[in-house]
C-alpha cells in the first residue's frame, strides 16, 4: 500500500452539518411576509430535488440554485414575483443558514496537519458556497485543495471530480484518502477513482459490507 499523504473530505454531512434546507426556506420565507408549515416546504423541496438531478448543476452552472428556488416557490403555490424571491433566496442563504462543524472535526483537522498531511474538500456545491461556508467557520484558507463543481467541470460520483483534486495535490490516488457521507455519491466515486475511501456512517444507518467509520476520529488509525 503506497504512504497516505492526503485526506480529502465531503463537506456537508462530513465535516459540516448543515441546517435542512426547509428550516432556512421558512426563515428567509417568513423575513420577506410569507409564512407556511414546515410540512408544505419539505415536500417542494423534496419534488425539486427529483426534478433537478447533480447532473443539471453542470448545465445550469451557477443558476442553478435561483432555478431549484424558482421551482420550490412554485410546488408552494406562490405566484407573485417568483423569480425576484428566488433570486432574494439564493443571494440570502448564508445569512439565514446555520451550519457548524461537527465536533471531532477541528481535533482531527489539527492531528492531520501536525502529521504534515495534505488536507482537502471535494463538494457538489459552488465555489462561491463554499467559500461562504468556510468564511462562517473560520476555516478560510486552512485546507490545501477545495474542489468544486464549478472549479473541476464535473460533480461526485463523476471519477473527474477526484482526480482534478489529485492532480492540483500531484498525487496518485492510492496516495489519498477519501471520507464522505454518502454511499453513492461519495463513497462508490471515489472507489472508482481509485482512492483508498470510508463512508463517515455516523448513525450506523448503511448496512454492508464496506469500510465505515461512525466518527472522523477513526480515520487517524488508517494513515
Amino acid at each position: 500500500m503506497a504512504k497516505i499523504r492526503a485526506v480529502l473530505f465531503d463537506m456537508g454531512g462530513t465535516l459540516v452539518k448543515p441546517e435542512p434546507t426547509p428550516k432556512v426556506f421558512k426563515k428567509i420565507l417568513k423575513a420577506h411576509g410569507i409564512i407556511l408549515p414546515i410540512e408544505k416546504i419539505s415536500k417542494a423541496t423534496e419534488k425539486a430535488r427529483e426534478k433537478l438531478g447533480i447532473e443539471k448543476m453542470m448545465e445550469l452552472g451557477n443558476k442553478f440554485w435561483v432555478n431549484f428556488n424558482f421551482i420550490v416557490l412554485k410546488y408552494l403555490g406562490i405566484k407573485d414575483y417568483v423569480l425576484p424571491l428566488a433570486e432574494a433566496i439564493d443571494r440570502e442563504w448564508w445569512e439565514y443558514a446555520n451550519i457548524s462543524l461537527y465536533p471531532e472535526v477541528l481535533e482531527v483537522l489539527h492531528k492531520l496537519r501536525e502529521r504534515k498531511m495534505k488536507i482537502g474538500i471535494i463538494t457538489n456545491t459552488f465555489k462561491y458556497d463554499l467559500e461562504k461556508v468556510l468564511s462562517k467557520l473560520n476555516l478560510k484558507d486552512f485546507f490545501d485543495i477545495e474542489t468544486c463543481v464549478d472549479v473541476a467541470g464535473k460533480a461526485k460520483p463523476d471519477k473527474e471530480i477526484f482526480n482534478y483534486a489529485l492532480e492540483k495535490l500531484g498525487l496518485q490516488p492510492t496516495e489519498a484518502v477519501f471520507v464522505g457521507d454518502e454511499l453513492e455519491i461519495d463513497y462508490e466515486g471515489a472507489l472508482k477513482a481509485g482512492l483508498n475511501t470510508f463512508l463517515i456512517d455516523r448513525e450506523n444507518k448503511v448496512d454492508r459490507n464496506i469500510k465505515r467509520i461512525r466518527n472522523l476520529k477513526e480515520i487517524l488509525n488508517f494513515i
